[in-house]
């Protein structure tokens, strides 16, 4: 791959050298599109003329791409020589010939081989029952998910050493170094995680986030950077609600989840034809449906009580106000234990059910605490935890021994959730052995057990230890914090915060569908829209059509409406004869609570559908619905934006620059965009009208007045 870059730069009059030290590869040049070139240009430090000739040298390599017939795989010679995997021992130079554990039996303890000999041979068999993977072979081990958990805990205590002291999760581990690397790389537009399952994250954007909008930029006399002009936030600005569903199925309405996709066939201002599709992951779920109630739970705190938990704002008094509304929110068949402490635990409150308790007395108890002693040891709190729950399992498990038939059909159907909540404002390390120790809990085939992180810290935390809290079944964060009033007092302030805890309380502790996947099969993509540019999630729908995914889906009518307006456009690649439709397959997973996989597969031909969707007889242009016409005009708005970002020339000061070549380009398509603008009757669309005349009327000294106006 490297000598085909060097031929490409070589070809193209491009330093291979700069190309090479940034890591780029031509894959990423044949997939990368829009704000993405743009980035990656301004990265290398490309001139203006030399930005023009890298966007036509990318677009001949995508031509190149597309017509390029595979090459051939290469011929093995000793292509099936070995059939079966095995281990061999390579014989002293007087032996006849080599040992081979697989094929000797018991001989093997006759023979007198050097340990050094050893040599591990690949396996070359293409047979069934040689492919294995030796994680999920493990993993499937009964006697190792028994040893699993202790071997954790060991590893936890033996590498406490490595253990941050203050364990505030603030710090940079090796992966968040990596992905600061990354992002620096490919700029501050692209958000990069090195760990597994990024597509999950909760946090997308970059860390260097974007705060101005490019409409800021352009308004005060400079070029706007390209992280302004990613896709995402442009079009979060919009609304896209239609009640036209041309593609929704029947089985949509029944399921709790389902997959809305929209489909848009239209000329560019090129004439060429482009397909559009649009994809987002729906529910039917409500959060007031009797089906989704909250599990009997057992409920056990970890507060901490340190004198870190004094400092800037009483931490302290609002950690234990937090834990006094948990027991408010607890019915009298669910359980409760907390635990305290520093750098020791206490336990001040076995895990006992709520209706034997004095609630009056242990929340007098929790007010009286204060913040002292040394440093929280978070490990030691989450295992006096385990312990509390263990000796619970314990117990059942010596009653359903002891228990008749009919205590046993009894005790069958109920159903209860186990859950650590740790309220502090210490944090562990994104990769602590304690993040390992919460996921084998988690997926444990019994007794599975979830924690809550319930930080009162006035620092954020980083956006990869919430991330990988949330990739942890049933796992999750909040952070609640005194928020600064003029007008307020601190009673108030806390009362606030009280207010919101006890409303996010059911979303907290009842995780209702696990492992939830929408897969796009058969479908050849070109670009992909959305994201936040994130390479990695773009790059998993380009190589294995992930749409979405998610590890636990909670009853929060907040972040169930926030994932509803998650919509990821792609651009098709055209049909060899366009004359046949678009076909595609799509796949939604999913687990309910109780276990049980719920799974649709849906085969889908992408046809015009005149009479329900939207069709244009002057331009033949179709949209399902006008709200997909809206989402290709905005699509085509931020490339045309970037293109011109991409192509104009760069001073050090940023100013605006628009040349009289892209004076007449922008005029072009001020006119299509007002036809569009007038089909789709959305008169926010005006605000982008407006930013097209100034750089049509663009002169560099009304500009200079801008940033003169601007700066005072």
């Amino acid at each position: 791959m490297t000598e085909e870059l060097q031929q490409w730069c070589n070809d193209n009059s491009f330093d291979f050298k700069r190309f090479n030290s940034k890591g780029i590869t031509l894959q990423q040049l044949r997939s990368a599109k829009g704000v993405t070139l743009s980035v990656l240009a301004e990265d290398l430090g490309l001139k203006s003329a030399d930005r023009g000739r890298f966007l036509d040298a990318v677009k001949g390599l995508k031509d190149d791409n597309t017509s390029r017939p595979l090459p051939p795989e290469p011929q093995d010679e000793n292509a099936g020589l070995y059939d079966d995997p095995e281990v061999v021992v390579k014989g002293a130079d007087d032996e006849q010939a080599d040992y081979n554990e697989f094929e000797n039996g018991d001989e093997k303890e006759q023979k007198n081989v050097d340990d050094e000999a050893f040599m591990l041979r690949s396996n070359f068999s293409d047979d069934p029952e040689d492919q294995w993977d030796i994680v999920q072979f493990f993993d499937n081990n009964e006697k190792f998910k028994k040893f699993k958990p202790m071997l954790l805990l060991q590893m936890q205590i033996q590498n406490s050493t490595n253990y941050n002291g203050n364990g505030d999760g603030m710090g940079q581990d090796h992966n968040q170094q990596l992905d600061n690397l990354l992002d620096s790389m490919l700029g501050a537009g692209h958000h990069n995680d090195s760990s597994s399952d990024s597509d999950d994250d909760i946090y997308t954007l970059s860390q260097k986030q974007e705060t101005r909008s490019f409409r800021d930029y352009i308004s005060t006399g400079h070029m706007p950077s390209a992280p302004s002009l990613i896709y995402d936030r442009i079009l979060s600005e919009y609304s896209f609600e239609d009640k036209q569903q041309v593609r929704r199925q029947e089985t949509d309405e029944k399921a709790p989840f389902y997959a809305q996709l929209e489909y848009a066939q239209c000329s560019n201002l090129d004439s060429e034809r482009e397909h559009f599709l649009s994809m987002s992951l729906q529910n039917n779920i409500s959060a007031s449906s009797e089906e989704y109630r909250r599990y009997k739970l057992n409920c056990v705190i970890v507060l901490e009580t340190s004198s870190s938990m004094s400092a800037e704002t009483d931490r302290q008094s609002i950690a234990n106000q937090l834990v006094c509304a948990i027991l408010d929110q607890l019915d009298d068949d669910d359980k409760f234990c907390l635990i305290a402490g520093s750098e020791n635990c206490n336990i001040e409150h076995p895990l006992d059910d709520i209706k034997s308790t004095d609630c009056a007395a242990l929340k007098k108890k929790i007010l009286s605490f204060t913040a002292s002693g040394g440093p929280f040891e978070l490990d030691e709190g989450y295992n006096a935890a385990l312990g509390q729950l263990q000796e619970y399992f314990d117990a059942q498990l010596m009653a359903a021994t002891n228990a008749d038939e009919d205590d046993e059909e009894e005790n069958k159907d109920e159903c209860v959730e186990n859950r650590i909540l740790i309220i502090s404002d210490t944090l562990p390390n994104s990769d602590s052995s304690l993040m390992d120790l919460m996921q084998v809990y988690s997926d444990s085939d019994e007794n599975k057990i979830y924690t809550s992180f319930i930080s009162v810290s006035v620092q954020s935390p980083s956006h990869k230890l919430v991330n990988n809290v949330y990739k942890l079944r049933g796992c999750n964060f909040r952070q609640y914090v005194l928020e600064d009033g003029e007008d307020e007092d601190d009673d108030e302030k806390e009362n606030k915060v009280l207010q919101q805890f006890k409303s996010d309380w059911k979303c907290i502790v009842n995780p209702i569908f696990f492992n939830i996947s929408l897969t796009l099969k058969q479908c050849k993509i070109d670009t992909v829209y959305g994201y936040h540019n994130n390479m990695k999630k773009i790059s998993k729908l380009n190589s294995s059509g992930n749409v979405k995914t998610m590890k636990t889906f909670f009853l929060d009518e907040r972040m169930m409406q926030q994932d509803k307006s998650e919509v990821i456009t792609v651009r098709l690649q055209p049909p060899e004869d366009e004359t046949q439709a678009i076909s595609l397959e799509y796949e939604l997973h999913y687990e309910h609570r109780d276990g049980k996989v719920g799974e649709l597969k849906q085969e889908m031909t992408l046809s015009i559908e005149k009479e329900k969707g939207v069709y244009d007889e002057t331009d033949d242009a179709y949209f399902d619905s006008t709200g997909m016409r809206k989402r290709v005009l905005l699509i085509r708005y931020v490339e045309f934006l970037n293109d011109w970002l991409m192509r104009s020339e760069k001073n050090e000061q940023h100013h605006l620059n628009v040349e009289e070549e892209f004076k007449a380009r922008f005029s072009s398509f001020l006119s299509y965009f007002e036809a569009e603008m007038k089909e789709v009757q959305d008169d926010q669309l005006q605000q982008e009208v407006a930013v097209l005349k100034q750089l049509i009327d663009f002169n560099e000294n009304a500009a200079a007045q801008l940033r003169e106006s601007s700066a005072t």
